[in-house]
């Protein structure tokens, strides 16, 4: 803003400058002409000038009359070329001018992208960074309800050991299956992620991540989301490396009867 204020500030000057020079020009070439052409002196004829000095004075009025047109004509052809001049001028700092301010916007418009861009990445970042502290802190707190249960478990009786040890195996096991979802909800958004920035390798490891997440939970449908989305990445990816195919391949032979089609479809890309 500060700098198409300045571009502006710049045109009006260089359009004062450029008047000032036409009206510069135009009064040197009026006084030039002037100097060329004296205004006559008024001529007192005294009474007793006879018809003849009369007539003769007549035709020099004549002829001085004649000077003063031919100097106003001069004039005005100098007014007119400078007013010429002036608008080639004015039109020169108008395109100029319009020619400056369309870089200007150009400029600040691929700023305006780059910081779009820099904020959205930004964004995710943080937007991250915010579900994997509240992984951690769930973490935490069923970490210390896990601890709860065992202490209150060696309270007990032994009549209700077995009563509250299958609660609180059931109670475990619940909310390790949610912290597994909510680690398969992060790892699915990481996966989108690297796949949108087309770093393949990186989706490929949190495919296997998926799978291995819906094999703990028990989930199938998991199991096949991650199967498809390990299909894709193997199929985008030029190179893998030798590690990174042994651990695909060490986790296809934990598949269950359900995926061996799908199992031997991946393999059949890495050419196993």
């Amino acid at each position: 803003m500060i700098v198409r204020q300045f571009c502006y500030l710049r045109f009006y000057l260089f359009t004062l400058l450029g008047i000032s020079c036409l009206l510069g020009l135009a009064l040197i070439g009026g006084s030039n002409a002037l100097a060329a052409n004296p205004k006559p002196d008024v001529i007192q004829t005294p009474r007793a000038l006879e018809t003849s000095e009369q007539d003769k004075l007549i035709v020099e009025l004549k002829a001085q009359n004649e000077l003063l047109k031919d100097y106003q004509q001069h004039l005005l052809e100098t007014v007119y070329f400078s007013l010429g001049g002036l608008g080639v001028l004015v039109s020169l700092l108008l395109g100029y001018s319009w020619f400056t301010n369309f870089k200007i916007y150009e400029r600040d418009k691929a700023s305006l992208v780059n910081d779009l861009t820099a904020e959205v990445s930004k964004q995710i970042i943080l937007k991250t960074t915010q579900i994997n502290e509240n992984i951690s802190i769930n973490q935490s707190a069923y970490d210390e309800k896990i601890n709860k249960y065992f202490q209150e478990l060696s309270e007990v009786s032994n009549k209700n050991i077995a009563k509250q040890a299958d609660q609180i195996k059931s109670d475990v096991i619940k909310i390790k299956h949610g912290l597994l979802i909510l680690e398969h909800t992060v790892v699915k958004a990481e996966l989108d992620k690297w796949m949108a920035s087309k770093v393949y390798i990186n989706a490929t490891r949190c495919a296997l991540k998926l799978i291995d997440i819906g094999l703990e939970v028990g989930f199938d449908f998991y199991v096949s989301d991650g199967l498809d989305q390990l299909n894709k990445t193997v199929s985008l990816s030029n190179s893998l490396g030798a590690d990174l195919v042994s651990e695909i391949t060490s986790t296809l032979d934990k598949m269950p009867a359900a995926h061996a089609a799908m199992s031997a479809k991946i393999k059949s890309r890495l050419r196993i």
